[in-house]
């Protein structure tokens, strides 16, 4: 039976998020995922302050189900 529910029960399948709340689901280090980022291939951060930035839930799940072919 499927269900509209994401694979990874503790982030929530929308709303934002910090790196903290997905660290233990991408199995890399901050470095490595925002070398990523700088290259494009996995989700871009929204700024809300200067020190401050979050993730749209629903491209880190992307992100998570395919690393590899992730596009934004």
């Amino acid at each position: 039976m499927a269900t509209n529910q994401p694979k990874h029960q503790e982030l929530p399948a929308k709303g934002l998020c910090r790196f903290n709340d997905f660290e233990r689901f991408i199995g890399m280090s901050r470095s490595s995922f925002l070398a990523l980022v700088k290259d494009g291939k996995a989700p871009q951060p929204q700024r809300l302050s200067e020190r401050m930035s979050v993730y749209k839930n629903e491209d880190i799940h992307r992100f998570i189900d395919n690393p590899v072919g992730f596009k934004q």
